[in-house]
């Protein structure tokens, strides 16, 4: 789990300043990943959240106002979709070239597939930005052209203004799955999912993995 548009100041290993924070790291699912993750959900009995990553990423003014990247989202999401391909490098758990274990052709192990999933409620980071918005695009197709086992999801959230997301101003662009979406009455790409059924996928695969 990757986070993006972070505002307040962190730094990277090197010393930079850094828009991203690795919230989860890739790696095979564990009760401390699950627990992570759940201490920053609602919790049922006190309606609190244990860990407020909104408190502890974005920066306020003096007036207690979210700091506005002012069209810089763009560029932190560029910068996310790069940091994300360099997870997956050194990721010890993923396998980035084929192998062999023997010779024989039923033990050939294939490189392991490698997706990108952009959880957003903004459909236009560029902000109108058109350079920005062709730098964004340019960096998505590098990932996805240099590695073919690469592929990038987009998961719209709903919008401040409850507007239906606009896909066409940026991700249509952007994500590998826009050919096959859905395609709605005003000609927006439909990037909604059955949760419960792709939960159910989740499930099963995990099963047959535990087998």
């Amino acid at each position: 789990v990757l986070l993006y548009g972070v505002t307040k100041e962190i730094f990277d290993e090197s010393g930079m300043a850094a828009t991203t924070f690795e919230l989860v790291s890739l790696k095979p699912p564990g009760i401390d990943s699950v627990m992570d993750v759940r201490k920053c959900l609602v919790d049922d009995i006190t309606g609190e959240r244990r860990r407020d990553l909104k408190r502890e990423f974005v920066e306020d003014d003096d007036d207690g106002i979210v700091t506005d990247g002012g069209g810089c989202c763009g560029t932190e999401l560029k910068s996310a979709l790069i940091e994300a391909g360099k997870v997956f490098q050194r990721a010890k758990c993923v396998n980035n070239s084929a192998t062999f274990r023997t010779t024989s052709s039923r033990n050939y192990k294939p490189p392991d597939a490698k997706t990108i999933w952009i959880f957003t409620n903004d459909d236009n980071p560029h902000a109108g930005d058109t350079a920005n918005m062709t730098s964004l695009v340019k960096t998505a197709r590098d990932l996805v052209e240099n590695d073919d086992r690469f592929t990038i999801h987009l998961w719209p959230l709903p919008l401040a203004d409850e507007r239906p997301f606009d896909s066409r101003k940026c991700f249509d662009a952007v994500v590998t799955t826009a050919a096959a979406a859905k395609t709605t009455s005003d000609g927006r790409c439909d990037y909604s999912f059955d949760e419960e059924g792709l939960l159910r996928q989740v499930v099963q695969q995990y099963k047959r993995a535990r087998s």
